[in-house]
């Protein structure tokens, strides 16, 4: 490409050159000026070419003026003009390849779809090189760069700050060295490492999208009858909508408290069965509060998609209540762009609904419209927080605030602005009253475990920091931050000491039922929760507060399984640095990735139930590649013989594979993790 000056002259060329000079006598009249001699001497000149009269006498040279245009010419203005832009567009193009994989927007590139091999050469050689790798999904996704997992390349990765900051905290395991050199050993190679270095945790969320390429079916409506205002759905009669807006609110409403039973079942419900289901947002909102009720019926009683499973009702590609929920969907598209709670309400209420089937983009895309939507509401609005509309807001906000949060901690998808309404806007239990007992207890877990989501955000953001600072001394002897990681402790533990006393338990009753009475037919504190395997106990069942208790206990030991992950790092990769105190920590690190309660039973066995299902995807990978280690490397090794139960170990390998296992039959990421899962655990995989 020429520069601008390499422009310039040739338009100075192409306007001045010799050859022109019987087409400027033409133009006399226009053009007609002296030779810099007679303009010296202030004498007329004849004009003529190559030499006028004066300079072939004088025998000097003769020098004509370039002609001045008439009109300017913008020639050069609009050349330098485009270059310009072109500049910026590069800019603008290098600033954005420096966040790729930090800020993500649905039509990035980073989300298209892998096309097909070509019959290029090189596709063939990639394909080649590809077709065996458990990493890789043979005729799926392909890469133009490929590159071998070996230690050195991860080693190279884990030293560069800005590359690990692409990737989520349950992705950087992948490429910690010691494990690349143990799935190099066991023959687990190919993983496309530089795709995960430049692209980070969306190359792995693209796995997602070739999961679910298309939409939920939509061959299976409701056969409905006219009404004067509306329709009626033979199949939704009133014993039928009662019983699944029970379901729904026994079971999503207490782990999402987004709605109020009592104003729900007189502004919404009771207009409904009176009217019939018209195109408005009251009709919208029952349907899908229908839908969400078969699911947590199907989901926690029905059939399983596969002998075993843990995912009920419905099928792998038709979940259970599916034709009523696209009932709801048809009438969405009209009434999307509403600024109201109801609107809102509804978003959310469909973000349950992909979540359930773990179509976790469609998830955050519906939490993103109810994210903007409540936004509007909150700056454009004067709110009562203490009347209901204010206490309905405040319950939308804070459950688009925590969803946001764990996509943004786990996949790295970007936040909508919402956080910064925070102060602003009063927790759920602020205020509110005449609530029944059983929603206390459901808005006091909520708002524990939004305070601890706070803890678990600066546990992300400051060991990051400090991993990545150049002035920590872990380039010797790896040691971590101890003095960040004892304030982080420090706060994990004033949070669990506020703990409600309904919410409280002890490390050795982790697996107890809850403090909690208010709930019918709740067994005492002593009795056991969850279990390894099922039983013969089912009394879980028509109760969600299995999972409520699991997943605030199993956040918890997330958290201090982060807290500490740093010295598991120091005894992979400077195990002759180790101290006492360095193998506490990581004993401490590894006693906290046991037997989290929301991967046992009751809870595996009703996993549409599960709320935010792709959070526990994402970190049981990394969970069990640490634990994989515990039988390879001779430090961690020792470490279990003196710090951990081996039972209890075992029973967590046994757990966290069954549920990956059962779960990638419809979650992508687990799907496309499990071919390397399963290589690295074959001696157990065989077992169960």
């Amino acid at each position: 490409m020429e520069s601008g000056f390499g422009l310039a002259e040739a338009h100075r060329e192409s306007v001045g050159s010799p050859g022109d000079g019987g087409q400027r006598r033409e133009r006399a009249s226009i053009a007609a000026q002296a030779c810099e001699t007679c303009r010296n001497r202030k004498s007329k000149c004849d004009e003529r070419r190559p030499k006028c009269s004066l300079c072939h006498r004088l025998n000097v040279e003769c020098k004509y003026r370039e002609p001045q245009p008439t009109k300017k010419d913008k020639t050069m203005v609009n050349i330098s003009d485009n270059i310009t832009r072109v500049l910026e567009g590069q800019a603008r193009i290098e600033s954005k390849i420096d966040i790729l994989g930090r800020q993500v927007v649905p039509g990035s590139p980073v989300f298209r779809v892998p096309r097909s091999p070509t019959s290029a050469s090189t596709a063939a050689q990639s394909s080649t090189l590809h077709s065996s790798s458990p990493f890789s999904m043979s005729g799926t996704i392909k890469h133009d760069v490929t590159s071998p997992f070996t230690p050195e390349s991860a080693q190279a990765f884990a030293q560069n700050p800005v590359a690990n900051n692409i990737l989520t905290a349950p992705h950087k395991i992948l490429l910690w060295p010691a494990i690349a050199e143990h799935m190099t050993d066991r023959g687990v190679a190919g993983l496309d490492l530089q795709s995960i270095i430049h692209s980070g945790t969306p190359w792995i969320l693209r796995h997602d999208l070739v999961k679910h390429t298309d939409v939920l079916p939509t061959r299976t409506p409701l056969t409905s009858v006219r009404m004067l205002e509306g329709v009626r759905f033979p199949d939704l009669s009133i014993e039928v909508m009662n019983k699944y807006t029970e379901s729904y609110f026994s079971n999503f409403n207490r782990l999402f408290p987004i709605l109020d039973r009592k104003e729900f079942q007189e502004r919404f419900l009771a207009p409904t069965v009176r009217n019939g289901f018209g195109d408005n947002l009251v009709s919208i909102l029952v349907l899908l509060v229908l839908s969400l009720g078969v699911v947590a019926d199907e989901g926690a009683n029905g059939l399983p998609v596969r002998p075993n499973s843990g995912i009920r009702g419905g099928t792998s590609a038709e979940p259970p209540g599916l034709e009523i929920f696209n009932e709801a969907r048809k009438r969405m598209g009209f009434l999307m762009t509403q600024c109201s709670v109801e609107n809102v309400q509804c978003h959310l209420l469909a973000s349950l609904y992909y979540e359930a089937c773990a179509r976790h983009l469609d998830f955050w895309r519906s939490t993103v419209a109810a994210a903007a939507a409540c936004q509007v509401i909150i700056r454009c609005e004067e709110v009562d927080w203490n009347n209901s509309k204010g206490v309905a807001v405040k319950r939308v906000y804070w459950m688009c605030h925590l969803i946001e949060n764990w996509f943004h901690l786990d996949l790295d998808l970007p936040q909508t602005g919402l956080c910064n309404l925070q102060g602003e806007v009063p927790l759920p239990e602020d205020g509110d009253s005449a609530i029944s007992d059983d929603m206390h207890y459901n808005l006091l877990h909520f708002t524990a475990l939004e305070y601890l989501r706070k803890v678990i955000a600066r546990i992300h953001s400051d060991i990051s920091r400090a991993t990545n600072s150049r002035n920590e001394p872990s380039d010797e002897t790896g040691s971590p931050p101890t003095h960040i990681i004892n304030e982080l402790k420090t706060q994990l533990d004033d949070w669990r000491h506020a703990l409600p006393v309904a919410l409280q338990w002890h490390d050795a009753d982790r697996f107890a039922y809850p403090n909690h009475s208010g709930s019918r037919g709740v067994p005492g504190a002593q009795q056991v929760l969850f279990r390894f395997d099922q039983g013969s106990a089912e009394s879980w069942r028509g109760n969600i507060l299995d999972i409520i208790t699991a997943q605030l206990r199993s956040r918890y030991y997330y958290a201090e399984f982060m807290v500490y992950r740093a010295f598991v790092f120091k005894a992979l990769h400077h195990p002759n640095s180790m101290t006492h105190e360095d193998k506490e920590m990581a004993a401490r690190c590894l006693k906290s990735a046991l037997l989290w309660p929301i991967s046992m039973w009751p809870c595996k066995n009703r996993k549409r139930l599960v709320p935010v299902l792709f959070a526990w995807t994402q970190n049981f990978i990394g969970v069990l590649l640490v634990l994989r280690m515990l039988t390879v490397n001779e430090c961690l090794h020792d470490i279990m013989e003196h710090y951990l139960d081996q039972g209890e170990v075992e029973q967590t390998v046994m757990l966290l594979l069954d549920w990956m296992r059962d779960v990638k039959q419809i979650d992508g990421i687990a799907d496309w993790s499990w071919t390397f899962l399963e290589k690295l655990y074959d001696d157990v995989v065989g077992k169960f």
